[in-house]
Order: structure tokens, then sequence, then C-alpha cells
């Protein structure tokens, strides 16, 4: 398995200096997307079906397996009380974790709840110096059966190009996709939002494309999530969930 050892030393400089953790994110699929990217791999491959294997996956569970062990991540009963909570009632918020994975554009969000600024980091990079991020974003489309495409299109073409709807709308789901647009709604930030927009700009210097999801990844994000709690809870091995998730994603995607 890649070993990490700045990560886990600044995670165990961070949980001695301020008796905070790290919120366990082995069940959130985009880290496991970005971890097989950092060995060269994608989770899900062009043709969407499985591009990792049995190894891959243990090594993803054995680091998490290991923070939770070394008490640098909540333990598996803390991690599933708050596994469903509103955000305001999260781990972050709680101060029971000092970092935590989440979208960037939620950072406005978590900041109505938190005293002191909340800061985008990067996410822990590879020994070898791979980067496993990615561009994702929400999308519009114009369905091919619809009885008005101009109309829909004059639209996409309003909401993505206008101004008016850019400083409506702004980081609602990210950064925007046009370049124009993130200067024109610039002055209309918060400083929280300005930091959502610099976290993403910086991103995007190294992050890659990724293959469209494919159908089922639904079922193998919920199957994740329930393998990495039976790990956490001892009721599976690092290698027998592994084991149990390469078989069962596998079998959704090949329907």
């Amino acid at each position: 398995m890649p070993r990490r050892p700045k990560f886990k030393r600044r995670s165990a400089q961070a949980t001695t200096r301020t008796g905070g953790r790290w919120s366990t994110p082995a069940a959130i699929l985009a880290g496991l997307q970005v971890f097989a990217r950092q060995r060269g791999k994608e989770l899900f491959d062009a043709d969407g079906k499985l591009g990792v294997t049995k190894e891959d996956v243990a090594a993803w569970f054995a680091i998490w397996d290991r923070l939770r062990k070394d008490k640098m991540a909540p333990d598996a009963a803390t991690s599933e009380q708050y596994a469903n909570v509103s955000l305001d009632q999260s781990l972050f918020v709680k101060g029971k974790v000092i970092l935590a994975i989440f979208p960037f554009n939620q950072i406005p969000l978590y900041q109505h709840y938190v005293d002191g600024d909340v800061q985008a980091l990067r996410r822990p990079g590879d020994p070898a110096g791979r980067e496993g991020e990615f561009v994702e974003g929400a999308y519009l489309a114009v369905s091919a059966r619809s009885k008005h495409p101009q109309e829909a299109a004059d639209f996409i073409n309003f909401f993505v190009n206008r101004e008016e709807a850019q400083k409506v709308f702004k980081l609602e789901q990210g950064a925007l996709g046009s370049t124009k647009g993130n200067e024109a709604i610039k002055s209309e930030l918060s400083p929280a939002e300005q930091r959502t927009l610099d976290a993403i700009q910086t991103s995007l210097k190294t992050a890659g494309t990724i293959p469209l999801p494919p159908k089922g990844q639904g079922e193998v994000r919920t199957l994740l999530s329930e393998t990495a709690q039976e790990i956490a809870f001892g009721q599976k091995t690092v290698d027998q969930g592994a084991q149990n998730f390469v078989e069962k994603a596998a079998a959704i995607l090949n329907r």
C-alpha cells in the first residue's frame, strides 16, 4: 500500500496539539476516486466498469483503519452517530473533528456555524507526487426529444452567460464554468465565498477530467459506505471488505 508519512505525521500533530481528529472519509466515493487516480487508475473506467482491484480498495480501507486505530479519526460508533445529521449538527461544526472533507461550495454554509475562518486544504497527495483531483460539476442539457429545443438552449445560454443570472446563482454549485462570469461575481462574494472560488481555481491547475459516472454508481456509493462501516465495526477485515466491495461493485456495473 502506498505510504503517506507526511499525511500521517500532520494528522498526528493536529490531534496532539488540538485534541481534534479527521472525520473519517473512508466511505466517501470521491475520495476513493482520487485515490485510484493517484495509482494511475479510475474507479469507473471509460466503459463504465470497475477500474480498481481488491488490492487498491484494501489499500484505501487500510489507511483509514490505521488512522482510526491510532485515534486520529473517530471511532466507528461516533462516525455512525453523526453520519446523517444536519450540517449544523455535524462533527465538524460541533468541534469534534478539525478536518473534514466536503465540497468547496459548502465552505460558506459551514462558515455560518463556525467561529474563525473555515479554510480549504488540498487533498493529501501520493508520495510519488501523482495528483488525483478531478473536475466535476453540475450540468444542463436539452433532451433529444424536447419539443422546444431552441427555448431550452436560450434558457441555458441565459443561465450560463448572462451576468444578472450569474450574480444571483453565484457559487451555489461551485465556481462558474465561465472565467468571465467568475470575474463578474467577485465583488459580490463574501470572504468565505471568495475562499471557495480561490480553492477551486487552485485545484483546477492540476485537476484532470474523469469519465462520466456510469449507471449503478449510486448503488456502488451505498455499497462503499456499508463496507466501510462493516470494517470500522470489526465485522469484516480490511481484506474481506475489499473483496466484498470489488465483487459486488463489479456485479452492479456489469448488469
